[in-house]
């Protein structure tokens, strides 16, 4: 075993007190995506240690129902990052950085959602 700061969600044991002392569960800006991201952030943050444990088995079907409307979810997933960014780095960023990351993050989203768009034309 050993500690990391943000394990897949779908496999999560977590104490009541140590979610309480983090700021609750999940924050509801983050529907679908960056909920688990958030709170692993704060729970890190707060010195709540979290561990690996590579022995223990967990069956988690991974965008078995996103993947129906992959584009829609690949641009709220973009805009789940950019809250994130948001919420934990603009105050910590010089303004021009976390304005060029923003940028970034927007492009390649807008990026991303076209190549899905696309792929989903395509005949398979």
């Amino acid at each position: 075993a050993r500690i990391v700061q943000q394990p897949m969600a779908s496999s999560w044991l977590l104490k009541r007190s140590d979610i309480e002392q983090s700021g609750g569960l999940f924050d509801e800006q983050f529907p679908i995506f960056f909920n688990d991201v958030d709170l692993a952030w704060r729970l890190w943050n707060n010195n709540v240690k979290t561990w690996f444990v590579p022995d223990a088995k967990v069956l988690h079907h991974g965008g078995a129902s996103t993947r129906l409307v992959r584009p829609e979810m690949i641009a709220e997933s973009h805009r789940s990052l950019r809250r994130f960014y948001h919420k934990h780095f603009q105050s910590r960023l010089s303004p021009p950085v976390f304005r060029a990351t923003i940028g970034l993050l927007e492009a390649t989203g807008r990026a991303r959602v076209r190549l899905a768009k696309q792929r989903k034309r395509e005949p398979q």
